[in-house]
């Protein structure tokens, strides 16, 4: 992905300097998923099982526990109020409408049963009954686990909604919107934070300097 200049958007706001590390799309997904409570892998590469090319990969898959709470903060509505552990294969767009790509959408295919037997976030006996919901409407949810595809992109798709009305669709702007109120609600809280990666860090400082519109044009991918 090549990073445009923004310098002339973020000139009035001291260190916040955009240009110098600012996030790609994945690991804003990330953060915000991790934001919301959610423990996250990027780029989780699905192998072959001899020789040859890679099948696919996911931008973030990421698992989120029921019971999570984390002083009283409010997580997205997308969580609220779960009662069931959530694993979520995130697929993100940087600019194009929200999206699942083919590897995902292909029966024939089975990278959604590899995923699953992989990370096996269900028994073995449900793989199969997972993979077909999930192929069919973009989730699964049982008693215990509710598995979605998540899509985040510059804008939603009503076509991705008429053939997955499982799939919670996330834009940019919702993403970042939701980010900036979070660090700046709870920035006492959220201050100490050098061991986070360079992005989070970044995230957080920029939220912190700039007003909502700025943070979004700075940070928007």
């Amino acid at each position: 992905m090549k990073a445009t200049s923004r310098s002339s958007r973020t000139q009035d706001y001291g260190n916040a300097d955009a240009t110098a590390t600012r996030p790609t799309a994945v690991e804003i997904a990330y953060w915000f998923l991790r934001l919301n409570g959610c423990f996250s892998m990027t780029n989780f590469l699905l192998h072959p099982p001899g020789r040859g090319p890679l099948r696919t990969d996911a931008d973030v898959v990421a698992v989120r526990f029921p019971n999570r709470h984390e002083h009283d903060m409010v997580d997205h509505p997308l969580f609220q109020k779960s009662t069931r552990i959530d694993f979520v294969i995130a697929e993100v767009k940087a600019r194009q409408p929200c999206s699942l790509n083919g590897p995902w959408t292909n029966r024939a295919r089975q990278n959604v049963h590899y995923l699953l037997e992989a990370v096996r976030p269900l028994p073995q006996a449900e793989v199969r009954v997972a993979a077909e919901a999930l192929y069919r409407a973009g989730s699964y949810t049982n008693d215990r686990v509710r598995a979605r595809f998540f899509a985040f992109g510059g804008s939603r798709s009503a076509e991705l909604g008429n053939a997955y009305a499982g799939v919670p669709q996330l834009t940019w702007s919702e993403v970042l919107q939701f980010m900036h109120s979070r660090y700046r609600a709870y920035r006492r809280q959220k201050k100490d934070n050098e061991q986070w990666d360079g992005t989070g860090r970044w995230l957080y400082r920029t939220a912190i300097e700039m007003p909502i519109d700025a943070f979004e044009a700075a940070a928007r991918p």
